[in-house]
């Protein structure tokens, strides 16, 4: 199984390298990625629990955007087509990849996290006096931020990111 994160985290790299250096990604990355992360998801679930947990976190996604799209609505922007941009075509393929990855309440932990860490990211690059980028690479943040998930989840052989107790029990304590 080990080896099998090592593949997994290969394409998770290159997502990193793409998004940083070309604010752009390969289309072929999304499949190879979907699929490694499909065998790994039916490693710890099965077929009806993924089915629920993948609905439920692609429905959060959606809610998102439609809140981005209700939000620029509000503020009265007249283009409020948000791919291309407010937000990257590859940036929302990557989070419907994520979909697949967890139970509904770690991938909002998940999302949350990485979310603010891409914020933090992007304030300090843009704190450097080299700063030409003006856009985050969210789709590569979010890669990275998913590769960090999955070598804790390969090291420590417990946890398991579709049961829900790792959010909800420290919570109820």
């Amino acid at each position: 199984m080990k080896l099998f994160y090592l593949l997994l985290l290969v394409p998770l790299l290159f997502i990193v390298y793409q998004d940083y250096k070309h604010r752009a990604i390969s289309w072929i990355l999304f499949p190879l990625v979907f699929g490694l992360l499909l065998i790994r998801t039916f490693h710890y679930v099965e077929f009806q629990t993924f089915l629920k947990y993948s609905l439920v976190n692609l429905g959060f996604v959606t809610l998102q955007c439609i809140g981005i799209v209700a939000y620029l609505y509000m503020k009265r922007v007249r283009d409020i087509r948000i791919i291309g941009k407010y937000i990257g075509l590859g940036d929302i393929s990557f989070l419907i990849v994520l979909c697949i990855c967890f139970s509904p309440a770690n991938f909002i932990l998940f999302l949350l996290v990485a979310l603010l860490s891409s914020l933090l990211i992007h304030s300090i690059e843009n704190l450097s006096k080299n700063a030409t980028q003006k856009t985050i690479p969210l789709a590569g943040i979010l890669s990275a931020s998913l590769a960090v998930v999955l070598i804790i989840e390969s090291v420590v052989s417990d946890i398991d990111f579709f049961k829900d107790i790792i959010v909800l029990t420290p919570i109820y304590q």
